[in-house]
């Protein structure tokens, strides 16, 4: 069963690992990590061995859970911006319908006042 679990979360990591359109897959980079690992325990005692790759995995932890605060945060300021950009475009086409509004009524203004000086000028649709 831990065998199973295990596995469905290796796929889980391997669609999310694959969700960032890398060069590589997550089984080459975790053979890389571990090779690179084995060459940096070379020559220690099991007791230095074993620190040293809870130092590295801590380290790896911790960074990982600052760019996971930074990714939520980064999430939370895109989706403000996003909100703002929806509002300012609502407020925008309110404007220009606005200004549509108004250059109707300037129209209707002008025409009625070209009609009145036509009608002074003594100017008649009859003729």
């Amino acid at each position: 069963m831990t065998n199973k679990k295990n596995d469905s979360h290796a796929n889980e990591s391997q669609k999310d690992f694959a969700a960032f359109n890398l060069p590589f897959n997550q089984s080459e980079f975790a053979k890389q990590l571990i090779l690179h690992w084995c060459r940096e325990l070379e020559g220690k005692t099991e007791d230095e061995a074993i620190a040293n790759i809870i130092e590295k995995i801590a380290i790896n932890s911790a960074e990982n859970q600052t760019q996971k605060l930074q990714i939520k945060a980064f999430s939370e300021k895109i989706a403000e911006l996003e909100k703002g950009h929806n509002d300012l475009c609502k407020a925008n086409d309110a404007r220009k319908a606005e200004s549509v509004a108004i250059g109707q009524e300037q129209q209707k203004i002008h025409k009625w006042y070209r009609d009145q000086f036509k009608k002074i000028q003594g100017w008649r649709w009859w003729q």
